[in-house]
Parts: structure tokens; C-alpha cells; sequence
């Protein structure tokens, strides 16, 4: 099915199967969107900490509002949630909070990470999702 089974707990992070299915059963398709958010994830996360470095609670706001999109996608709802929240703490121009929303939300993309690994077709390739820099 795929280069690697997926984490025994990749239904609990992403609704994969659902996705599957929307997909028409087409798991190179799967393999695609996987990947682009293996791509992509790193540089967004990088742009939320930087975001968060210049107290830029509009890129903030922004960038959390393309995550909860992709977690939406995904089916993703921890990832989602964390996204959404970190989304109305920007809105409401608390930088104290934008602290800990962000790094809640930087976790749960580093366990969406995980779980879409196993559906990339390049099982040689390394995930890298930046560490929090608290």
C-alpha cells in the first residue's frame, strides 16, 4: 500500500482513511498531499516563530490560519484546534499568549508530521520540523 505502514495511530492524529476515500482510493494522490505538507510545514512553522520573535501577531494570526487550512484538509482536529486557538489569541493581540499557543500548535504539527510521513514515497527522506526555540 505504502512505503512504510502508517504509525498505528495515524487515525487518531489524521483522518487518513476518510481522506482515502474523498480521494477516490487514490493513495499516489495521498502520497501528494502528504508530501507538499512535508514541505511545507517546516517553512511555515519558521515563519510562526520568526512571526512571533518580531511580535507580529498579524503574521502571526495569518500563518495560523494557513495551518488550521491544511489541518482542516487533513481532517486533522488536535492540529486544527491548536491552530484555531493560536489564530484568536493573535486576533486578540495578546503576545503573552501567542507563547504558549504556539508551541502547543507546533507539537501538534510535529505529530501530524509523523503520521504523513508514512505516506511519503521517499522512505529515505528525513523529516524536519524546526524545534521550538523557547
Amino acid at each position: 500500500m505504502y512505503q512504510r505502514e502508517p504509525h498505528s495511530d495515524a487515525a487518531a492524529i489524521f483522518g487518513w482513511r476518510k481522506l482515502l476515500r474523498s480521494l477516490g482510493g487514490d493513495k499516489r494522490e495521498l502520497q501528494k498531499l502528504a508530501g507538499m505538507f512535508l514541505e511545507e510545514s517546516p517553512r511555515l512553522l519558521a515563519a510562526l516563530r520568526a512571526a512571533l520573535t518580531r511580535h507580529d501577531l498579524g503574521a502571526i494570526e495569518h500563518t495560523a490560519h494557513r495551518l488550521k487550512g491544511s489541518a482542516a484538509y487533513f481532517m486533522a482536529d488536535r492540529t486544527f484546534a491548536a491552530a484555531a486557538r493560536l489564530e484568536a489569541v493573535a486576533r486578540s493581540g495578546d503576545c503573552r499568549g501567542a507563547e504558549a499557543a504556539c508551541a502547543e500548535l507546533e507539537e501538534e504539527v510535529r505529530r501530524l508530521v509523523r503520521a504523513l510521513a508514512a505516506f511519503d514515497p521517499r522512505p529515505e527522506r528525513p523529516v524536519r520540523v524546526p524545534l521550538a526555540q523557547h
